[in-house]
């Protein structure tokens, strides 16, 4: 069953994963969710948290824009 999408895809934070050499595993390890869970959310079947970006951007120093297109 394909679930249907609730937003855009986070685009800017696959970029930035990938410019940053992070893996969808470690961003699980960060917010304490399964690698599905990270999927989900960055392929926008399902969303972020605000204390979830909080923390990503607090470990990795990233720019609140790349959650925003």
């Amino acid at each position: 069953m394909r679930k249907e999408k609730i937003h855009q895809p986070y685009n800017k934070f696959k970029g930035f994963l990938k410019e940053k050499e992070l893996t969808y595993s470690d961003v699980g390890k960060v917010l304490n969710i399964s690698v599905t869970a990270v999927l989900n959310k960055i392929n926008g079947v399902s969303d972020f948290y605000v204390e979830e970006v909080k923390t990503l951007q607090s470990k990795y120093g990233m720019e609140l824009s790349v959650f925003f297109n």
